[in-house]
């Protein structure tokens, strides 16, 4: 009879965080990369509990669609077939994940400039860059 005094209260908690309403934390990131119909892409990001997300993607005619749970903006790397580790590799860029649905088109060897539409923190990064560089 202890044990399940102890067991209920367990029961609920779990069941209250299960229920949990994370729709409004879901991103979507679904795009395209111009010149390459097959193959992977990958991203890498911390999730809503800090833990490492490495997740890939088959490409289909070139399009793909990654979708999972960010509680706010948070920066993520994005990478196709890489020619090196290096943060110089033309098919690898950081950008910005947050809760909505974020549209990207990349291209291959120009990832770094990638057309993405949705996130507000992308543009406000590349608005910052922009008055940094000039």
């Amino acid at each position: 009879m202890k044990n399940l005094l102890l067991f209920i209260p367990a029961l609920i908690s779990t069941t209250a965080l299960l229920s949990q309403d994370n729709s409004g934390n879901q991103f979507t990131l679904k795009g395209k990369v111009i010149g390459q119909d097959m193959g992977y892409v990958h991203i890498a990001y911390f999730n809503r509990q800090k833990k490492y997300i490495n997740d890939s993607c088959f490409l289909r005619d070139g399009e793909f669609q990654f979708t999972g749970l960010v509680k706010e903006p948070i920066r993520a790397t994005f990478y196709g077939k890489r020619k090196s580790r290096s943060v110089d590799d033309p098919n690898w860029t950081e950008i910005f994940l947050e809760p909505g649905n974020i549209a990207a088109i990349f291209r291959v060897d120009e990832f770094k400039k990638a057309q993405i539409t949705g996130s507000k923190s992308q543009n406000d990064f590349h608005f910052l860059i922009a008055e940094w560089i000039v």
